[in-house]
C-alpha cells in the first residue's frame, strides 16, 4: 500500500517527534509501505526524517491556496490511506478525503475539550466533531483522549484506537552517556513549553510553600516566561528557580536531578514524564485529564491537598498548591519512597518500546484496510 503523512511542520513539540520517529520506524521496515510526507508550514525542521523519504512542502500562508496544494499533491501521489497529526493536518486529510479516493486516518495528541477554550470553542467543537465523524478511523494517543472523544464528541468507539508514544530507551540513556556532566547541586527538574496549560505558574507557588531545599530547574521556553520570573520575585524563589531555556538534549539535566516534577493541567501523553522514567528518575505528577493517571497506574480517587502514592509514581491533583508542595516534600526527604519508584521505573516504560508502538501501528493500519473502515462523505 501506498501512504501520505502531514503534519503542520517539523518546528518542535511531543507530536512532531512522534511523527518524526514514526517514518523513520517505517523507512526501516523492508516491508513498510511505500511513503511520502507533506509538511504544511514552512519553518525551520528540529526533528529529521530519513533522507530517502519523499518531502513535500507547502509553505502557503494562504489557507485556500495551502489546501489547494496538498489536494493537488494527494491526487498526484493516489495514496490509499493519509495519516495526519494535529489540527489543521487533520482537516486537510479528512476534506480532502472527500475530493481524493483515499482512506482518511486521523490522530488526536491531547484532550479535545481541554485545548478548545476562548470565545470560537463552541464552534471549533462543532468542527472536530464533524472532521472526526468523517474520517474512516481515529487514532487517540491515550485511552482518556479516546474517553473525551466517545463521551463529549459522540465518537463511534469502534473506529477509535489507542496508540501510545514511543520511547526509545536506549537512545535517550545514548544522550546522556554521550553528553558532559550538567554543573549544577542537587535540583528538581521540570519540562515543557512555557504556557498556561503547562502549569508551572502553580509548581513555582507549590515550591515556595514546601521549603524544600533543592533548586528547581525548568526545561523549556514560551510566552509565559517572564509572567513565571514575576511569581518568582513575587515569593521570594528567585534565586532557587531556573529557566534553563529550550534544551535540544535535555536528558543530562533529567538524568542529574533529583526527581522529575509535570505540573500539567491538561497533557494528552506526556512524554517528558515516560522519558523521566525511562531514565530511572522518581516522579511527581499532576493527574491532569489524560496520560499520568494511566502511565502511573493510579485507580483511586486523590484527596484534595493530599499526594497519592500510585504503582509507579506520585500523584497530586491538577492546581492543588498545597499538595504539590506535599508532594515536592515527600520526595525530597523520603529517600526509600524515592529509591522504590527509581527502581519501578524501567517496569513502567515496558510497553512503549518502539517495537510495541510500531506494531500497534501497523495493526491499526491493517484495520484500516477492511472495508468496514470508510470516510464519512
Amino acid at each position: 500500500m501506498k501512504g501520505i503523512y502531514i503534519i503542520n511542520s517539523l518546528e518542535g513539540g511531543g507530536a512532531e517527534r512522534v511523527f518524526s520517529s514514526l517514518i523513520s520506524l517505517i523507512q526501516g521496515d523492508a516491508n513498510g509501505d511505500d511513503i511520502e510526507v507533506i509538511l504544511i508550514d514552512d519553518r525551520k525542521d528540529i526533528y529529521s526524517l530519513p533522507e530517502h523519504v519523499i518531502v513535500h512542502r507547502i509553505g502557503e500562508s494562504n489557507s485556500f491556496r495551502s489546501f489547494m496544494k496538498y489536494l493537488s499533491i494527494v491526487k498526484e501521489a493516489k495514496p490509499d490511506y493519509v495519516v495526519s497529526f494535529l489540527t489543521r493536518a487533520n482537516m486537510y486529510n479528512v476534506f480532502g478525503g472527500f475530493f481524493a479516493t483515499y482512506k482518511a486516518l486521523v490522530s488526536e495528541r491531547s484532550n479535545t475539550n481541554g485545548r478548545l477554550k476562548g470565545k470560537f470553542a463552541t464552534l471549533q467543537r462543532l468542527l472536530v466533531k464533524f472532521i472526526y465523524k468523517r474520517a474512516a478511523l481515529v487514532i487517540a494517543v491515550s485511552q482518556g483522549v479516546k474517553d473525551c472523544l466517545v463521551d463529549d464528541f459522540n465518537i463511534a468507539s469502534n473506529k477509535i484506537f489507542i496508540l501510545n508514544n514511543a520511547i526509545d530507551v536506549k537512545a535517550v540513556q545514548a544522550n546522556v552517556t554521550g553528553s558532559a556532566a550538567v554543573p549544577y547541586n542537587k535540583y528538581i527538574v521540570a519540562m515543557g513549553r512555557l504556557v498556561r496549560t503547562k502549569g508551572f505558574d502553580t509548581l513555582i507557588k507549590a515550591y515556595a510553600l514546601s521549603k524544600v531545599r533543592c533548586d528547581l530547574r525548568i526545561l523549556g521556553d514560551g510566552p509565559e516566561k517572564e509572567y513565571l520570573q514575576g511569581i518568582c520575585n513575587e515569593l521570594g524563589v528567585s534565586d532557587k528557580v531556573y529557566f534553563e531555556g529550550f534544551r535540544s538534549n535535555p536528558y543530562p539535566y533529567i538524568a542529574q536531578s533529583e526527581f522529575f516534577v509535570l505540573p500539567s493541567q491538561l497533557e494528552g501523553f506526556p512524554n517528558s514524564l515516560v522519558e523521566a522514567l525511562s531514565l530511572g528518575k522518581a516522579v511527581l505528577s499532576t493527574d491532569c485529564t489524560d496520560g499520568p493517571r494511566e502511565i502511573l497506574n493510579l485507580v483511586a480517587t486523590i484527596v484534595p491537598g493530599d499526594v497519592h502514592q500510585a504503582e509507579f509514581g506520585a500523584l497530586v491533583n491538577v492546581s492543588d498548591e498545597a499538595g504539590l508542595a506535599k508532594g515536592l516534600s515527600l520526595l525530597e526527604d523520603d529517600l526509600t519512597l524515592r529509591s522504590h519508584y527509581e527502581t519501578l521505573s524501567f517496569k513502567c516504560i515496558e510497553k512503549y518500546s518502539p517495537k510495541n508502538f510500531y506494531a500497534n501501528f501497523q495493526f491499526i493500519l491493517s484495520k484500516a484496510s477492511q472495508k468496514d473502515f470508510k470516510n464519512g462523505f
